[in-house]
């Protein structure tokens, strides 16, 4: 009578470790959930700013009515032909740097097509490590002087 009386007055040496085995193994597993949760949120806000950037190219494009005032007034545009080519280094907090401390790439490109003036624009923001792209956007625009150009030579 005696021994049964101490058995169920608390848990064995046994008892109490196999339950912390079970709230380690259940506390490790919570943690990497935890870690790939913030992983994918950075994630996440680093694509987020590189559409937001890229919108931003287009949009400031867009806003010139010819495609000279475009590539006077917007620094680092490179013309070849009938292709405009701008690339912009950023930094991990996405702002302008040098090559030294680049983390990403943003390449603004215009590529024309002569018979109707319409510009093609496209919008790349890679990851300079992983080579991974972080957004593509494509837009079109008119510039109203190309429009007037190419209406002159079909007269």
């Amino acid at each position: 009578m005696k021994s049964s009386a101490l058995r169920e007055q608390g848990f064995t040496l046994v008892e109490v470790i196999i339950s912390i085995a079970i709230l380690s193994l259940a506390s490790v597993v919570i943690l990497r959930l935890f870690i790939a949760s913030t992983d994918l949120n950075t994630d996440s806000r680093h694509r987020d700013i590189a559409s937001v950037l890229a919108t931003n190219c287009i949009e400031q494009i867009k806003l010139f009515d010819s495609l000279s005032d475009m590539s006077n007034d917007m620094d680092g545009f490179v013309q070849l032909d009938n292709y405009y080519s701008q690339t912009t280094l950023l930094d991990h907090d996405f702002e302008r740097t040098l090559s030294d401390s680049a983390v990403y790439q943003l390449d603004c490109s215009l590529a024309s097509t002569p018979t109707t003036g319409l510009y093609d624009i496209i919008v790349v923001v890679t990851e300079l490590d992983t080579s991974e792209e972080l957004t593509h956007y494509t837009s079109s625009h008119y510039f109203k002087s190309s429009v007037k150009e190419v209406q002159a030579n079909v007269e």
